[in-house]
């Protein structure tokens, strides 16, 4: 892994099977462990990216499956409230995205993966 990447925030079993070698990239069951990890230790998901990879190995971007715009935080908001709220807001537009897929998937010779966008150590913990 690259010292200073996101995948140094989670588990080695989720890292190793992330797409990128920078960034956290998983299905959707491993997504949701990640998510759950990273906030169990501080750290704040608050956006994700729709990538696809390819039965032949390679991946790219989904179309159909673009993400969700960033969570910023509010000026006055709490750091447990930001995580709250971007927490809900992702995992809501994951699972739309994943129902979605698993009724019509994009591409037939494809997986749907998570790009996960991570604010580290945002102080979330009392």
């Amino acid at each position: 892994m690259n010292k200073g990447s996101d995948l140094d925030l989670i588990p080695d079993e989720l890292a190793s099977i992330s797409l990128s070698d920078r960034e956290i990239v998983l299905p959707y069951k491993d997504a949701l462990k990640a998510i759950e990890h990273l906030n169990a230790n501080g750290h704040v998901v608050f956006a994700w990216e729709g990538w696809l990879r390819y039965a032949n190995g390679t991946r790219g971007h989904s179309a159909k499956h673009q993400g969700m715009a960033e969570v910023s935080r509010d000026p006055n908001e709490s750091p447990r409230t930001f995580s709250a709220r971007a927490t809900r807001a992702v995992l809501t537009t994951m699972e739309s995205s994943q129902a979605e897929w698993t009724r019509n998937r994009e591409r037939t010779d494809a997986a749907l993966y998570f790009c996960l966008s991570v604010e580290r150590g945002a102080n979330i913990n009392p």
